[in-house]
């Protein structure tokens, strides 16, 4: 039974980068890299990193 809410977080793509944002009132956290974002707060995505939605767990990659 894992889920998380629908607008939890956005992934930017600004100046060839690839950003994480978590949105405000999120509940159960996001989590880049093990660290929990605070919300606005936008963190640099690389190819291999683990993202935590809540209790859900994602690994990004770029597109080539």
């Amino acid at each position: 039974q894992l889920s998380v809410s629908r607008r939890h977080a956005r992934i930017l793509f600004e100046h060839g980068r690839f950003f994480l944002v978590e949105e405000k009132g999120v509940a159960n956290g996001t989590y880049l890299r093990g660290e929990r974002l605070e919300p606005g707060d936008a963190r640099e995505l690389k190819s291999g990193d683990r993202v935590g939605f809540g209790v859900v767990v994602l690994f990004f990659e770029r597109p080539s």
